[in-house]
């Protein structure tokens, strides 16, 4: 919804379960990611995972997955694309996440196709900009936002509702509109269809504040 705003006139999703560059399901990323950029030329990558490569990065070490992180980035600016890398979200099961250190220093290597951002705390405090905000946990499900209580995640702790979606878009969004990478996104996209997606209805309720309960 974000990018349809920016006037975006092609938005691929390439989004699937258990998905990372060490993973089953991530098994064909060589050849899948370069069919896409062959066939599509996209100016404009985002790119979120991590969680299903930790096992692999502990027992194969930084060094092992930092080749792997660069692979990827080779492959998928090879028709001049630029990556907006962004950090696993917070998890109370992998507190430290240790896949984002990877992924920023690869993105160090590659300054002029690859940007790399953790929007922690964009969740923490619901503004884009550095906040001086006092920090609030964003493993569970409810918090509180100028009064308001919001969902950010669902039951899991892990899957976005619309709020979370929406702090979290809003950041990528204007990261890449101050890079010059996209027009910026009027708010007219906060409020959309969007919200009554049916991914947000699974588990049913999992969304819905009034169900969560107020000390999740």
């Amino acid at each position: 919804a974000a990018y349809s705003a920016m006037g975006t006139h092609r938005l691929i999703l390439d989004a699937r379960p258990g998905f990372g560059l060490t993973s089953l399901a991530g098994s064909q990323w060589r050849r899948s990611w370069s069919d896409l950029v062959e066939t599509n030329r996209p100016e404009v990558i985002v790119s979120m995972f991590g969680k299903w490569d930790l096992p692999w990065l502990r027992s194969n070490g930084d060094g092992a997955y930092a080749a792997l992180v660069d692979e990827a980035v080779t492959i998928l600016t090879a028709h001049g694309a630029r990556v907006h890398w962004l950090g696993m979200l917070p998890s109370s099961a992998d507190p430290d996440r240790p896949a984002n250190r990877i992924f920023e220093r690869v993105a160090a290597r590659h300054p002029d196709t690859v940007v790399y951002d953790d929007f922690e705390t964009v969740l923490r405090t619901g503004e884009v900009a550095t906040s001086t905000r006092t920090p609030m946990p964003v493993y569970g499900r409810i918090r509180t936002l100028d009064g308001l209580r919001l969902l950010l995640r669902k039951p899991d702790a892990w899957h976005l509702c619309q709020e979370g979606a929406h702090l979290l878009a809003a950041a990528v969004a204007a990261r890449e509109a101050d890079l010059l990478w996209a027009p910026a996104a009027p708010e007219t996209w906060i409020q959309g269809t969007w919200r009554h997606d049916n991914a947000y209805q699974d588990p049913v309720d999992g969304c819905d504040p009034r169900a969560a309960g107020a000390d999740k």
